[in-house]
């Protein structure tokens, strides 16, 4: 891994000051599409991140989620 290595996870709408924040990986928002853990179509006042995905259809798939129902997905809590 170099400097230079921005990993795979994209990020989108505004920063929240994580080290994911790399300005090289921030995208426009996936406004219309649906989160993943929720279901709720995002829109420009939305962040959140979008991660690889494949199943056995496709392939180079991204994903998307909303800060918060990602967080959740994993475990994290946000209010510590």
């Amino acid at each position: 891994m170099t400097h230079d290595d921005i990993g795979t996870v994209r990020w989108f709408g505004a920063t929240w000051g994580a080290p994911v924040n790399d300005p090289r990986a921030h995208i426009p928002t996936p406004i219309g599409e649906k989160c993943t853990r929720c279901g709720e179509i995002f829109n420009d006042r939305d962040n959140g991140i979008s991660i690889p995905y494949s199943d056995l259809e496709s392939f180079a798939t991204r994903i998307a989620y909303h800060r918060a129902c990602f967080l959740a997905d994993i475990g994290a809590r946000l209010d510590l």
